[in-house]
């Protein structure tokens, strides 16, 4: 039976009784011209889904569930494929078939996955289970490998000789184990490379040194072991708090207290002295600020820069960042850093930022805040409000006119032909034709499966 609708769409299923069902919803890709007995508006032109439906002189034709077109026919999807725009069977002699198209080079636009795979249009004679990527060349993952310079060789290759050294002579694959990569040429085994002067530790020699036994500082080979390291061209041992380096100096540290701050060393010396920055205080119960001590009874100190603990009005001040904040003085500071002076009983903190309840509201979503109008943007906190019925909530954020919607992160997904969601993260294909593969986005030519 052939039902008839508005607008000249026709169906051939009870079900495509909703003239949107039958295009629009499905994703439009054509657009079927119509002709009408209409003197003012003779031909009207009707968009359609070509995948679902035909265009025929009546109108649009929705076809039965499991139907598709192809070219000029009509086929059984559950039997045959559309490649090529010709219709083939999807299964011969119980193998499968599956569609490889946009090649110049295939005989047919086909293909049959157990014994063969497509990639970039091409079909490969190497069974689509084991089929990889090395860069753009397709190799057989149960024989090769991709090795770490994007060359395909015998994985008991790979296995043995890991490691790529090019040269002038051409490739030579190596071991780290046995050799190290110097110019192209093989040498000892953790032997730095002395073509850069860095890995040099002494002018003239050009075979640079063991780098798990010796350590250059500064011109001079010392051995390696019990933990040392550098400092200019001495070594010491940083476990050791008798001992400090600084700027390239090792200074004697008697008390373990002092530690290198900028280019100058801070810390208490004595029971009655302390080194700031390099400048000595005197007083057992001070503490350094910058190059400044202060009295931690009395000031308090703000990234470097010291104050009194009492404003001049008699109130108790805290940092805000490199300043202060009175308590009771028209102050506000948000998020420890930022700041306000003149703020109301009103104002808030949203962040870094300050903003005006009742006027303003602060919508968090995820890790960042956002100052919006209060009118409902956010669902986020108390007092929000918004209609459950008609919009949806991702995150904080309210997406309108959309009930019940699908979240991906703050996003909400209004076209699943157009948009997904892939490991909570929002993709619209208007960025870039991808797929999802194990909840991260991969390029479509790619394929998806375990890496051998």
């Amino acid at each position: 039976m052939t039902y008839i609708f508005a607008d000249g769409v026709r169906g051939m299923d009870s079900n495509c009784n909703d003239v949107p069902q039958c295009y629009g919803k499905t994703g439009s890709n054509a657009i079927c011209e119509v002709h009408t007995q209409s003197l003012s508006n003779p031909t009207r032109e009707i968009p359609f889904d070509s995948r679902i439906s035909i265009c025929t002189p009546s109108g649009v034709v929705a076809l039965i569930e499991g139907l598709g077109v192809c070219g000029s026919e009509i086929y059984n999807q559950d039997k045959d494929i559309c490649c090529g725009g010709k219709t083939w069977s999807n299964h011969v002699s119980g193998r499968e078939r599956r569609c490889c198209e946009g090649g110049l080079i295939n005989p047919y636009p086909y293909y049959f996955p157990r014994e063969e795979t497509c990639i970039h249009g091409i079909v490969s004679s190497i069974p689509e289970e084991y089929a990889r990527l090395c860069g753009w060349t397709v190799y057989d993952s149960r024989y090769d490998e991709c090795d770490k310079a994007g060359s395909i060789r015998r994985k008991e290759e790979v296995a043995a000789y890991p490691e790529t050294c090019i040269g002038p002579n051409g490739t030579i694959y190596y071991n780290e184990a046995d050799h190290s990569c110097c110019d192209g040429q093989l040498i000892q085994a953790h032997h730095s490379c002395c073509s850069d002067s860095p890995d040099c530790c002494e002018p003239g020699n050009i075979e640079g040194f063991n780098t798990e036994t010796h350590i250059c500082c500064a011109g001079t080979l010392k051995e390696k072991h019990g933990g040392y390291e550098c400092c200019g061209s001495e070594r010491y041992m940083p476990e050791d708090r008798s001992e400090l380096c600084c700027i390239d100096q090792i200074y004697e540290n008697p008390t373990g207290n002092l530690y290198c701050s900028g280019r100058s060393i801070s810390g208490r010396l004595d029971s009655q002295t302390i080194m700031c920055a390099g400048k000595p205080h005197h007083g057992n119960d001070i503490k350094c600020c910058g190059i400044e001590a202060f009295d931690p009874e009395s000031e308090i100190c703000c990234k470097g820069f010291k104050y009194p603990k009492i404003s001049e009005q008699g109130n108790t001040q805290t940092c805000c960042g490199s300043v202060t904040v009175a308590a009771n003085e028209g102050q506000m500071c948000c998020n420890g850093t930022h700041l306000y002076r003149d703020v109301t009983d009103d104002d808030r903190c949203c962040g870094n930022l300050r903003y005006t309840q009742g006027v303003e509201t602060c919508c968090r979503t995820g890790d960042e805040e956002y100052i919006m109008a209060a009118e409902g943007q956010c669902c986020s906190g108390e007092g929000d409000t918004w209609d459950s019925s008609r919009d949806t909530c991702c995150d904080g954020l309210v997406h309108r006119e959309i009930a019940n919607g699908q979240c991906c992160g703050n996003h909400v997904i209004r076209d699943s032909t157009l948009e997904f969601c892939c490991g909570g993260h929002y993709h619209h294909q208007s960025q870039g034709e991808m797929k999802c593969c194990k909840d991260e986005l991969l390029a479509t030519i790619l394929p998806c499966g375990n890496e051998d």
